[in-house]
């Protein structure tokens, strides 16, 4: 039998997610910070690049283009995305704060 990698690769995500999650988040805080500072210094060392970036997000051309490609996306990975919504949704119901009911007498 051959070895299936991506079977493998499934496998060991869905025993390893608590800790790749952690991971992820743990990167991410501590990255956070610093990706802010060097987007910040990088808008204020060129400003004539953000400005001609910002008149080019404007266009009616790249506009339809980030449509088309975003709408190419979210078909390729409509499962993928409804399934991530749907967790999603899970966990906001599992964490909402329910209504307290006073009895009425």
């Amino acid at each position: 039998m051959a070895w299936d990698k991506k079977n493998w690769m499934k496998e060991w995500r869905e025993k390893n997610r608590e800790g790749i999650n952690e991971y992820h988040r743990r990167y991410y805080k501590e990255n956070k910070e610093k990706h802010i500072v060097l987007v910040l210094r990088w808008k204020k060392e060129n400003p004539e690049k953000m400005i001609a970036y910002r008149e080019k997000m404007q266009t009616p051309e790249f506009k339809e283009k980030r449509r088309l490609y975003l709408q190419e996306w979210r078909e390729k990975n409509k499962e993928h995305l409804r399934a991530y919504h749907k967790k999603w949704k899970e966990e906001k119901n599992r964490n909402r704060p329910r209504k307290i009911l006073s009895k009425v007498s």
